[in-house]
């Protein structure tokens, strides 16, 4: 049942039985622990989830481990642990906060959820979903914990059956955003595009372009900065204050690489003249992912990943194609007066579309209609290196890569 959650989050999660040594595992976020199944209450003692917690990780708590742990309170739990029944029914939920992170774009529907219990909400935690059989049957309830994050949700389907609630897109939105709450990596919504003013380098990574710097990826772990033509084709990874970690002989002419989800991995490839996008599936290891079919991709077009209408995507001339994750085009998007350089695109963490324009060192961004949102100046850039990463827009300047924090 873990490995179902890593396949559907991207995310690194301990084993359920394993040893307590493994509650320092991460995720590209931060440190993070998982308590899902029956077998859970064997993963860690309690009071080791509790430290983990206090000291900046994260517990997501189902009713299994919360129910099975009523003589031994989870202090990081944001509900206690005794109960006063449960019931069995259909999905009756109100979203009692829907400002709330974890509640962003959820929608239930009327799937049966298995059982429901009545937990008492702890002094200081949040409420954001209530079960409408009982006034007092907390759903869904978060706080911080020292440093960390405990997070509970009343579903029985998340503790016995990942399956049935994983084809469910409420079920799915819901513990993607708890995951990335309790991760504390921000849960992914739209924001504000709006661009203006003069921005300097703030980070540098050192490598040389053999014969062309191509685009920049992070994967929460490691910036990838490529390059392509007919020299030697690298992938470079550095650290996040810019430090080499290591250079990879990759067999491919690459155009782009890049990430789905903001600083998750796994990274992407794009190669000269190809269809075929690449996922990394070990270590700076890539092999067939997917193709795009239909629609414009050039020989040169450097790829994206639009993560808010889950889009591949490129650029052509102010027109972006896109094609969804089975590799079907999803149709076209004018950029109104546009103007730069041709075949470059990105997407940033407010989920708004940038382009560039290396003869002006412009950035401009445009919003999800493709309506313009903004422009600001960049010091410097080369033709075929934009891109965005960990908050940043990126491009070539010589002798490496220079990022830039435009704040969208």
């Amino acid at each position: 049942m873990v490995s179902q959650v890593e396949e559907a989050l991207d995310v690194s999660i301990p084993s359920s039985t394993s040893s307590s040594t493994t509650c320092t595992s991460t995720t590209t976020c931060s440190r993070f622990f998982f308590c899902l199944s029956t077998a859970a209450r064997g993963c860690c003692s309690y009071s080791d989830v509790d430290t983990w917690v206090d000291e900046g990780g994260g517990v997501i708590g189902t009713p299994h481990i919360v129910n099975n742990g009523y003589s031994s309170d989870i202090a990081a739990m944001p509900v206690d642990t005794g109960r006063h029944g449960s019931t069995n029914a259909t999905t009756d939920v109100t979203i009692t906060d829907p400002s709330h992170a974890i509640t962003l774009g959820v929608a239930f529907g009327a799937e049966s959820s298995g059982r429901e219990y009545a937990h008492d909400l702890k002094d200081g935690a949040t409420q954001f979903l209530q079960h409408n059989q009982h006034d007092d049957s907390v759903a869904g309830a978060a706080w911080d914990y020292g440093s960390g994050r405990g997070v509970y949700l009343d579903f029985q389907y998340y503790t016995n059956d990942f399956d049935t609630v994983n084809d469910l897109e409420w079920g799915q939105t819901l513990m993607e955003n708890a995951v990335r709450y309790a991760a504390n990596c921000g849960v992914l919504a739209p924001g504000d595009c709006t661009l203006s003013g003069d921005y300097e380098s703030v980070i540098h990574l050192e490598g040389a372009a053999d014969p062309t710097a191509m685009t920049v990826a992070w994967d929460g772990f490691y910036y990838y900065a490529n390059n392509g033509g007919f020299g030697s084709n690298n992938i470079y990874r550095y650290l996040e204050d810019g430090t080499l970690v290591d250079t990879t002989d990759a067999p491919f002419d690459m155009r782009s690489v890049f990430t789905k989800l903001p600083g998750t991995g796994p990274t992407y490839l794009r190669n000269y003249n190809s269809r075929d996008i690449q996922v990394e599936t070990d270590d700076v290891t890539y092999s067939f992912d997917i193709s795009l079919d239909g629609g414009t991709l050039g020989a040169q077009n450097r790829v994206a990943y639009d993560w808010v209408n889950g889009w591949f995507i490129t650029q052509n001339s102010g027109t972006m194609e896109a094609w969804d994750d089975e590799g079907n085009h999803a149709g076209t998007l004018d950029f109104p007066d546009w103007s730069g350089l041709n075949e470059t695109i990105a997407f940033s963490n407010n989920g708004c579309y940038l382009t560039f324009d290396s003869g002006s060192d412009t950035v401009y961004s445009w919003n999800l209609d493709g309506s313009a949102a903004g422009s600001a100046t960049i010091t410097t850039g080369d033709t075929y290196s934009f891109s965005y990463a960990n908050g940043m827009v990126f491009a070539y300047n010589g002798s490496g890569w220079d990022g830039f924090e435009i704040g969208i």
